[in-house]
């Protein structure tokens, strides 16, 4: 056999014991701190809480929640919007109103107004 070899202790148990007080503190450490934190973190959701509760004020009168935004505005429906102003147009262009009933102002259709122009002639600059 080598003599550098170490040779073991034959049989028998370790002596030393383990110490009980360093574990029970640690574990006595370990509740304190998870105990004040539960506590901070239950009064921490409380005062948010609290906070919350008071910016849920209702709005006042004055306040417009809903503001309209400004022009240009989008169409909701583009189609139905051109449908009806060309509705309108073809009406306005085809018959007959009054502009202005005082002063004697008459929109006549488009067709009659170029009957009428064609028949009378455009007036000319005296030279």
């Amino acid at each position: 056999m080598d003599s550098h070899a170490t040779e073991h202790p034959v049989g028998g148990h370790e002596e030393s014991r383990v110490e009980l007080k360093p574990i029970i503190g640690f574990g006595v450490i370990l509740i304190v701190v998870t105990a004040f934190s539960f506590l901070f973190v239950w009064f921490m959701l409380d005062f948010l809480q609290m906070n919350q509760t008071r910016k849920d004020v209702p709005l006042s009168a004055l306040a417009n929640p809903d503001p309209i935004p400004p022009a240009p505005r989008l169409q909701v429906s583009p189609g139905q919007d051109l449908q009806l102003s060309r509705r309108h147009e073809g009406e306005v262009l085809t018959s007959y109103r009054w502009v202005n009933k005082e002063a004697g102002i008459v929109s006549i259709p488009v067709e009659q107004a170029i009957n009428v122009l064609a028949a009378k002639g455009l007036p000319a600059r005296s030279e």
